[in-house]
């Protein structure tokens, strides 16, 4: 990515922060939003579904009834799509207590998300090879998994002790690090399953611990994902932190976008209608 790019996203980030202190109702609706997207675009990604709408839609009782009697599998979808998103609201208790993830809160966490669709292997660490790897990577021998990912946790709570306060300067390092755990927990596969919803749960939680905004990956650009990770190597991160740019720079031109709208809203509009207007239209 051209410093030109990295240039505008940076100075975008900081004056959607200074827009947003005029509002908390519009800083609470923008990180609402999109943690709704990262929930949604993270189960679709992993369940390969066509089209992510489907977990965006309200289904009713006997709608959910229907589904899990003659399709089980778009009923459990829903499900996961539902425990994911109370996982966020878990994620900023422990931000505000000032909690960092650990390998008892992997485990727990996967738990919390599979346990109603996958309760035979939620919140178990994998026992052996019958994992697909997501990439072409030495899969590590499951015994070593406990050390491994205390070591992980262990190198990502003294990088974020690092940056007490995101500057202009350190605003991409953030990012950097983001990156390479996410590539850390994808090439441990600690699970059967669940994997990438994990890895992508953790980089959210980085950038909101730190009050930036997350950068949801989207369905639609699943294959420049998956190239970015093939093309990750423990060396060179380059590939990964660029596209996690690209992709928190889209969500913040959307979030300027919404934020210029809103400013011009009339002004008998109330609050509620302006910030309604913002989450229908970020989708």
């Amino acid at each position: 990515m051209v410093k030109s790019d990295k240039d505008r996203i940076k100075k975008t980030f900081f004056q959607i922060v200074e827009s947003s202190k005029e509002s908390d109702m519009l800083k609470s609706e923008l990180h609402r939003t999109l943690i709704n997207q990262a929930v949604v675009q993270s189960i679709s990604i992993e369940s390969k579904i066509l089209n992510p709408i489907f977990l965006f839609n309200h289904h009713e009782p006997e709608e959910l009834r229907y589904l899990e009697r003659h399709f089980p599998e778009l009923f459990n979808l829903i499900i996961e799509n539902d425990s994911l998103r109370n996982t966020y609201s878990g994620l900023r208790h422990m931000i505000s207590k000032k909690r960092h993830p650990d390998l008892e809160w992997l485990v727990n966490t996967h738990k919390e998300i599979f346990r109603r669709t996958r309760y035979d292997t939620a919140g178990k660490l994998r026992t052996g090879k019958s994992v697909e790897p997501v990439i072409e990577y030495p899969l590590p021998h499951h015994s070593i998994i406990p050390e491994q990912l205390k070591q992980h946790f262990d190198w990502l709570t003294d990088r974020l002790a690092q940056h007490k306060k995101v500057t202009s300067g350190n605003l991409f390092e953030h990012i950097y690090i983001c990156a390479e755990m996410h590539f850390r927990l994808i090439t441990s596969m600690p699970f059967e399953f669940g994997n990438g919803i994990m890895a992508r749960l953790l980089t959210d939680y980085i950038l909101l611990s730190k009050n930036i905004f997350p950068p949801v990956i989207y369905y639609s650009s699943i294959e420049r994902y998956f190239h970015a990770l093939k093309n990750t190597k423990v060396d060179n991160y380059r590939e990964l932190t660029d596209y996690f740019i690209e992709m928190f720079g889209e969500n913040l031109f959307r979030i300027e976008g919404f934020i210029e709208i809103s400013k011009i809203q009339p002004d008998n509009s109330n609050n509620s209608t302006k910030l309604n207007y913002i989450s229908t239209n970020f989708n």
